[in-house]
């Protein structure tokens, strides 16, 4: 059994389960239910998305909590914001060249050059590099289309008022 001195790792574990988690929504209430479905499945089709658009949003949510690698919180912010425009660029690149596989597997490989060049750059540049190359093929694996419904919050009922008779 491996040590954890700092429980580095429980933390970094526990950290992108709760990622995960809170992008896929599963903290909602379960208002709709599937019959004979598990508990899971009920809270997934109580965002009513598309399964690859639940998929590239958990994945997005890993790699962003694994990629980032740095000690200081300051530091992992500066780096999570530096990795955001690159990692919505890529993604919706992986999801309109999803339908065509030439242009895709032609920007899929010059994307793998580009991150690995700029890994000489240091912890700060790998990560975004990371990103590219993970969003830009998490879209492609799953079929993410760009015309997919994205997961939206259930309508907020509004509370009717009796209006009182003069």
């Amino acid at each position: 059994m491996a040590s954890d001195c700092g429980l580095l790792r429980l933390l970094s574990a526990l950290s992108t389960v709760c990622v995960v988690l809170l992008a896929l929504g599963a903290w909602r209430p379960c208002s709709r239910s599937v019959p004979g479905g598990p508990a899971r499945a009920r809270c997934l089709a109580a965002l009513h998305a598309a399964g690859p658009i639940l998929v590239t949003g958990a994945l997005t949510a890993m790699v962003s909590t694994v990629a980032v690698t740095e000690p200081r919180r300051y530091d992992q912010a500066r780096t999570l914001a530096a990795g955001v425009p690159v990692a919505l660029t890529t993604a919706v690149a992986g999801a309109a060249l999803a339908p065509y596989r030439v242009p895709a597997d032609v920007v899929f490989v010059l994307l793998i050059f580009a991150a690995m060049y700029i890994r000489r750059l240091g912890r700060r540049a790998t990560t975004p590099g990371i990103f590219a190359f993970q969003l830009f093929f998490v879209p492609q694996f799953v079929g993410t289309r760009l015309g997919q419904r994205l997961p939206s919050a259930p309508p907020i009922r509004q509370r009717t008022t009796r209006q009182e008779r003069p």
